[in-house]
């Protein structure tokens, strides 16, 4: 999973180029079954390099994009910074 703590991706589309072609890197990482989760905030404030990530999504029929409420736990022993 990758997850980004800044609001947008620069990358995510060039609506100068048609379809499928105009989200090439968020494709490559989607076809290769990587979910992406942006914009997060307050990432910043994590202890730890490591955490356990729960992404809570809406839960509404058929749809296949949502936002979700993330929450971060800090596993007990991690390293923290």
């Amino acid at each position: 999973m990758i997850g980004f703590g800044y609001p947008g991706i620069e990358w995510q589309y060039d609506l100068k180029v048609a379809a499928p072609d105009n989200s090439p890197i968020r494709r490559l990482l989607l076809g290769a079954n990587i979910p992406i989760v942006h914009p997060l905030v307050n990432i910043e404030t994590l202890k730890s390099d490591r955490v356990f990530y729960y992404g809570m999504p809406l839960n509404v029929p058929k749809l296949e994009a949502s936002f979700v409420r993330a929450v971060a736990f800090v596993p007990s022993g991690a390293e923290t910074s």
